[in-house]
């Protein structure tokens, strides 16, 4: 199986003089997101209260990709992680953008997730988007993306009325789960969790765009 085509770019306030050059990566002069581009990475940068303010100072990008990546996917995320956490500081970048997921993040943010990066402590929060949404007053839903671009399936809570740390911790200890585990959960399988456990079901994802989700029993 081939190796996902992971990319990392770079968001610079001015162009680099010179690219730095390196045996494990290509890295090339890649287009700054435009301002309808920008106003989706915002939306989607909860966790960046500056985004608003910072991105459109960051003109300039350079794009990142390994040149011989990991066949293991998880490898390959941790190996880019940290290949454009290095880069980025060099090169003074003020943002990175995770190209497959869309999610956006603060510079010091990045750094610090990519410095312990490693297929034992993954830096989930960098790669896969936690998108949570109250459906109606005190029922909280959250869908994951990006899942599918390492080829697992997303994992979902539809309307729990447990508080939204909870949902999001059980969401994330799910999905950890889910990239590392070397087999697939079946449909009616329980899982263990650091809150306990919960029945896992595959269903049609609720995003309703035909494709099927982990939903996770949380009442």
């Amino acid at each position: 199986m081939a190796s996902p085509d992971f990319r990392v770019r770079l968001l610079l306030a001015a162009a680099p003089p010179a690219l730095p050059t390196r045996a494990d990566a290509n890295i090339v002069v890649a287009e700054a997101p435009d301002a309808g581009a920008r106003e989706a990475l915002v939306k989607a940068a909860w966790y960046w209260t500056e985004a608003e303010e910072v991105l459109p100072k960051l003109g300039h990008a350079v794009s990142i990709a390994l040149t011989k990546p990991p066949e293991d996917d998880l490898d390959h995320a941790v190996a880019l992680t940290r290949v454009a956490a290095e880069v980025g500081a060099a090169l003074g970048a003020g943002g990175y953008l995770w190209e497959s997921t869309g999610l956006v993040h603060d510079a010091t943010a990045f750094v610090d997730q990519a410095s312990d990066a490693s297929a034992e402590d993954l830096p989930l929060y960098l790669w896969i988007a936690f998108e949570a949404r109250e459906e109606e007053p005190g029922k909280i839903s959250i869908l994951t993306r990006g899942m599918d671009g390492f080829e697992r399936p997303e994992v979902e809570v539809d309307r729990s009325t447990r508080e939204l740390e909870e949902v999001l911790e059980v969401v994330t200890d799910a999905s950890l789960y889910v990239l590392t585990a070397s087999t697939a959960l079946e449909d009616g399988e329980t899982l263990e969790v650091t809150r306990g456990k919960v029945r896992v079901r595959t269903m049609p994802s609720l995003r309703n765009d035909g494709t099927k989700a982990l939903r996770l029993r949380l009442p």
